[in-house]
């Protein structure tokens, strides 16, 4: 394979750890997704869980072939359904990447993140959270740059297992050369100026996670959530995508 990764999560002070992270290969693809259950739900943890199993049975039997909004699609349905039939709380983020050769097809739905990268030297991709504070930066009611204190950045607006899920939409770039998934524990902690500054030191994926959790841990509010990622790095005289 022409990509390296690594990925770890951890629960922080938290007593469980409701996130999910799942890296699946095939002879052709590559799968990379982080779930973050909604910290304020019953079943978050199994919501995340529920989540990346489906997301990994379908990759399985689909491989490069598989539709990413589809199955998103279909899990929501799944976290509704068992709603409808408990005491409701399986509620979940989601951001998935499914690399083919010649191509990145990427899809969030909440606050957990991806960024792409490119030569190390810029973000070419990051999407937008789907939270009350990303859409007050939207009408310019609020920078940027303030997002990670503001009050309303866990607020979502979208999420698994909530509501039938409107404007779906799969992204899709050529290349890459370093990408990123982590839950809102993760970033809230390292902003992007530090995950470029970590990946222009090393040229290894485990090195620039290692570099990045220093980062996080150095914090202050390192140990208030449950925090993942994954960090993919292409590897160097590298050509194609797989």
């Amino acid at each position: 394979m022409n990509y390296t990764w690594e990925l770890y999560s951890e629960s922080g002070n938290h007593p469980k750890n409701d996130d999910a992270v799942i890296v699946q290969e095939s002879a052709d693809a590559l799968l990379f997704a982080v779930a973050d259950g909604v910290g304020s739900s019953r079943h978050g943890k199994d919501a995340s869980a529920l989540t990346a199993e489906l997301l990994r049975q379908r990759f399985q039997a689909e491989g490069a072939e598989l539709d990413l909004a589809a199955a998103v699609n279909d899990a929501n349905r799944l976290l509704l359904e068992k709603n409808q039939a408990t005491e409701g709380g399986f509620e979940t983020t989601v951001a998935a990447a499914l690399v083919t050769p010649g191509k990145v097809r990427l899809l969030h739905v909440g606050d957990s993140r991806i960024y792409l990268f490119a030569n190390g030297e810029r973000i070419i991709y990051q999407s937008e959270d789907h939270s009350v504070a990303q859409m007050s930066v939207r009408l310019g009611l609020l920078d940027p740059a303030d997002i990670r204190s503001s009050p309303d950045r866990c607020k979502l607006i979208q999420a698994l297992g909530i509501a039938e899920l409107r404007n779906l939409n799969v992204t899709e770039l050529d290349s890459f050369d370093q990408m990123l998934l982590c839950s809102d524990g993760f970033w809230e902690c390292v902003t992007e100026d530090e995950m470029l500054s970590a990946l222009r030191q090393v040229s290894d994926a485990g090195d620039w996670l290692s570099q990045m959790r220093r980062i996080h841990s150095a914090h202050p509010a390192s140990g208030n959530d449950n925090h993942t990622a994954v960090a993919v790095i292409k590897k160097e005289n590298s050509h194609d995508l797989l």
